[in-house]
């Protein structure tokens, strides 16, 4: 399907599953830096809007780990964060095309005070770029741990897939390293079959 996130919005109750629970350290370190873009472009860039969304879609992720990654507020950041990002990347290259002259200014060497001031505003300017990729970064993680908690099987390759000593790990509770815990096996039992009995005859 083309968006990546369900429209029926899954219900957990206590913290998150293995598989969520050890991909927590990504998603905070995704989202201090999703921080940081968004505190330039409240401050720097005076994008006041645009950072007042994206703070809600931050906000979103940050009460999702701090809820022991929550899959419902996980699945929300993820599915506002495809839109910002989308967005987002759009406003960028708008910017950079119609952007009079060069975009980016030399880092100057002559001095620690240069190097610090060309770097600021070079890191300013690309922060319009990271930000939006930081958020489809965002909604692909909220993807898999969404496909993970419906499924029961933990994603498999990619960066914040399972490696598979994790895959191991996960399936030696169940005795298999390679498949979610089975499924119980569907009921023989068939209503109103058999010899049965006649009234008067027990």
């Amino acid at each position: 399907m083309f968006f990546p996130m369900p429209f029926s919005i899954p219900r957990q109750d206590g913290p998150g599953t293995a598989f969520a629970m050890r991909k927590k350290p990504w998603l905070q370190a995704l989202l201090v830096g999703q921080t940081i873009c968004v505190a330039v472009k409240l401050c720097v860039m005076l994008d006041i809007m645009g950072g007042f969304i994206d703070a809600i879609v931050v906000g979103m992720g940050w009460y999702a780990v701090s809820q022991d990654m929550n899959i419902q507020w996980i699945c929300y950041y993820a599915m506002m964060g495809i839109f910002q990002g989308i967005f987002g990347l759009v406003r960028f290259i708008d910017t950079f095309v119609h952007w009079p002259g060069p975009f980016l200014m030399p880092v100057s060497f002559q001095s620690f005070p240069a190097f610090l001031s060309t770097f600021w505003m070079n890191f300013v300017q690309l922060s319009g770029l990271i930000g939006p990729i930081l958020m489809l970064i965002g909604t692909y993680m909220g993807w898999q741990m969404y496909k993970e908690f419906t499924t029961g099987a933990p994603p498999e390759g990619g960066l914040w897939g399972s490696s598979s000593a994790s895959n191991a790990t996960y399936g030696s509770s169940y005795g298999t390293t390679d498949r979610a815990p089975a499924r119980p096996a569907a009921s023989t039992f068939k209503a109103f079959q058999g010899s049965g009995s006649k009234l008067g005859t027990v």
